[in-house]
């Protein structure tokens, strides 16, 4: 919008009412629109410090999925207009509280610091044959973004198990693949977004497989699950 306030004065406003206190965020989504809007319009990093909130969540607690929506009901607290930020923003700082309470953290640096001690289960995925996979649905809309797609993914999703997200692209009349292969066009990455990889980080196999295929010329996608989750709701 024209008379919307500019990125500048949203950073100046911003830095005024958070001072040195740390920026929660449900997912790293949220730390990667900062990144991309100072680089569209030219200025530097504040400094800020982002916390993700969904990062707790994954080790404080095993679900079955760890959409905004799913991991409220889990800590019964109030439903809310997702996708509303003030809402949005609202529920993330719950859910801190709430495992903050269980687990006597004072602080979030205390928060923060008992997550990342914490060790969950690791989840051991089935391997799963070709004919275990589901199959496209030929008649979808074929106007949708994801028809025609052959689909990997990599990773572990928040929204979605690795089942679950498979028969959501099939429903969508994409075909699935349990590897990235000259057939793939889509890689999903759950985790973390390359374009802001950390040093000593390591891409996965899967990943690594799709930059080469593309640097060779082939057609494929590598994306983040919140562009995943963006293109199932076009």
């Amino acid at each position: 919008m024209a008379d919307a306030p500019s990125w500048n004065w949203t950073l100046d406003r911003l830095e005024a009412l958070v001072e040195d206190a740390p920026l929660v965020a449900y997912s790293p989504f949220d730390k990667g629109v900062y990144n991309a809007a100072n680089k569209i319009v030219g200025l530097p990093d504040r400094g800020f410090v982002f916390l993700d909130a969904l990062s707790v969540v994954r080790q404080h607690v095993e679900l079955d999925g760890y959409r905004l929506p799913r991991v409220v009901k889990h800590f019964g607290l109030s439903d809310f207009n997702h996708h509303e930020a003030g809402a949005d923003s609202l529920a993330c700082a719950q859910i801190a509280l709430a495992i903050a309470t269980e687990t006597g953290a004072a602080t979030t640096d205390d928060l923060w610091r008992k997550a990342a001690g914490r060790k969950r289960a690791t989840r051991i995925r089935p391997y799963q044959k070709k004919a275990d996979l589901p199959g496209a649905n030929i008649e979808a809309d074929p106007g949708h973004p994801l028809f025609g797609e052959v689909v990997c993914f990599s990773g572990d999703l928040g929204s979605h198990t690795r089942s679950e997200a498979q028969k959501v692209v099939a429903g969508f009349g994409a075909s699935v693949s349990s590897n990235v292969t000259k057939k793939t066009s889509l890689v999903v990455m759950g985790g973390f977004d390359p374009r802001t990889l950390k040093a000593g980080a390591s891409l996965s196999s899967k990943v690594e497989r799709a930059m080469d295929l593309a640097t060779n010329g082939q057609r494929i996608e590598i994306v983040t699950e919140q562009t995943f989750l963006e293109l199932l709701q076009m």
